[in-house]
């Protein structure tokens, strides 16, 4: 994918973010880039990002035609196809990219890499909007990864060695999660034989507003091998990735002590009732789509149609290639002539574009934009 406009990322960092993965993935792991994709399409309409900004209308076309692209190269993977086999995966693909930044805290061998781990982490948690909100355990998830990239990038950038602030796993914390879970805000670990560790922080004490505001599953799927690999974001193995910017981490406002993990034993914390990322008017809260469906191949569902057997964002399904006109053959040459003048496959293709922003702006019911949008594929194909 080319550049990410920088008006996304001034309209919202985290979803900028997820552009970003997604360009980092498209390669290694295209379904999972499907779905940041995906995510991001969905938000631009919503938002109407693309109306008011012609490089985020130009990227946003673009990025749709990649969806379609990855959609016909993968047609036969469920994780595109079928939304519990898609929300399967992303849940699995998040909870592993936690696990790998988790288990180089608890060997004490954080670099910034872990930090960017712990980031993508919370990004690819967030996805699972696509399919309803997130429940209350992705949510504390997010607040833990948000929690310790902000901890680890604030540690490095003031010269400190951030391994010396990680939570602590050991053995007898794993004894007495239950017991530190009741009375988490207590300040006094007391002498005894246990060790004083950094207490474990409600999930209030993160803050939620602009740092890596962004929700995502249940971790109690196992991961499946295909999904497993490790290394995506790991410092070994990223020189084979591609590196657009590096999304930048912020600071919490103040650093309390760290959000427990809830995979570790007892449930989670209440969570803040801080909204996730804003996204366009789903209205399911089961992560499985209800039946009574459009067809997931309608053009840019991206509309409010959350109980379709579908993602309701479908990328449009007009092929992303140059149609040949009706009954014309293959031959090279003017696509069709229209009151005596000639449109040439560049005005067809341009005149797609137009077609295409004028059905999502039907989804949305922008009638305005439609009308516009028609208005201008039937100037390039000479219509007065």
């Amino acid at each position: 994918m080319d550049e990410i406009p920088t008006a996304i990322k001034a309209a919202d960092i985290n979803l900028w973010k997820c552009a970003v993965k997604g360009t980092q993935l498209h390669s290694v792991k295209p379904i999972m880039a499907y779905w940041c994709y995906y995510w991001v399409v969905n938000q631009i309409l919503a938002r109407q990002l693309h109306a008011s900004d012609e490089e985020v209308l130009n990227y946003t076309t673009r990025l749709m035609d990649t969806l379609e692209q990855i959609k016909s190269d993968h047609a036969n993977e469920e994780a595109i196809t079928d939304d519990v086999a898609g929300q399967a995966y992303v849940e699995n693909f998040s909870q592993d990219t936690l696990d790998r930044a988790e288990r180089v805290v608890r060997a004490n061998k954080v670099t910034h890499q872990t930090a960017t781990t712990f980031d993508a982490a919370a990004t690819f948690f967030h996805l699972v909007n696509i399919w309803g909100p997130a429940d209350a355990e992705t949510q504390q998830k997010i607040k833990y990864a948000k929690w310790n990239a902000a901890r680890i990038a604030k540690a490095l950038r003031e010269g400190r060695d951030p391994n010396e602030s990680n939570p602590r796993h050991d053995e007898e914390q794993a004894s007495v999660a239950s017991a530190s879970l009741v009375s988490p805000a207590s300040p006094t670990g007391g002498g005894g034989g246990m060790p004083v560790a950094p207490q474990p922080a409600r999930v209030e004490d993160v803050p939620d507003a602009e740092e890596m505001v962004l929700p995502g599953v249940p971790s109690k799927l196992e991961t499946p091998a295909s999904h497993a690999q490790s290394g995506y974001f790991d410092s070994t193995n990223n020189n084979n990735m591609p590196s657009p910017e590096s999304p930048p981490i912020q600071d919490p406002q103040d650093l309390a002590p760290p959000p427990s993990a809830p995979r570790n034993g007892a449930p989670p914390p209440e969570p803040s009732s801080e909204p996730a990322m804003p996204f366009p008017q789903h209205t399911q809260t089961q992560p499985p789509p209800v039946a009574g469906t459009p067809p997931p191949t309608a053009a840019v569902s991206m509309a409010p149609q959350a109980h379709a057997s579908r993602p309701p964002i479908r990328p449009p399904s007009a092929p992303v290639s140059v149609p040949a006109p009706a009954g014309a053959s293959p031959a090279p040459g003017p696509a069709c002539t229209r009151g005596g003048g000639t449109v040439d496959e560049v005005a067809m293709l341009n005149a797609q574009k137009h077609a295409k922003w004028a059905i999502s702006a039907l989804n949305f019911e922008d009638v305005p934009t439609a009308v516009r949008e028609l208005q201008k594929a039937l100037e390039l194909l000479g219509a007065t």
